[in-house]
């Protein structure tokens, strides 16, 4: 009868370790797709910019600098020639 007690408390034993690691990846699982799901912030706004002032014809009035002391203007990929993107 001792044996049998023995063997079903292991098997519980068992049982509730592998409840605790499938929950702890179950979380894992959940935290992992939350973040990837989770909307990134824009490349842009981690650089510093220049300002642009641009007349109403599109001409450049003025330039500033960025916080970095640097010229530094967004610009859209299909802006930039192949070159330099194959560069890159």
């Amino acid at each position: 009868m001792q044996l049998s007690a023995n063997k079903l408390l292991f098997r519980l034993r068992q049982r509730d370790t592998l409840l605790r690691v499938s929950s702890w990846l179950l979380l894992l699982a959940l935290l992992l797709l939350a973040l990837r799901l989770y909307p990134k912030a824009e490349l842009i706004t981690f650089a510093p910019q220049s300002r642009v002032i641009l007349a109403a014809d599109g001409s450049l009035l003025r330039l500033t600098l960025a916080s970095d002391q640097q010229y530094r203007l967004w610009t859209p990929i299909e802006d930039v020639a192949p070159v330099f993107i194959e560069a890159i």
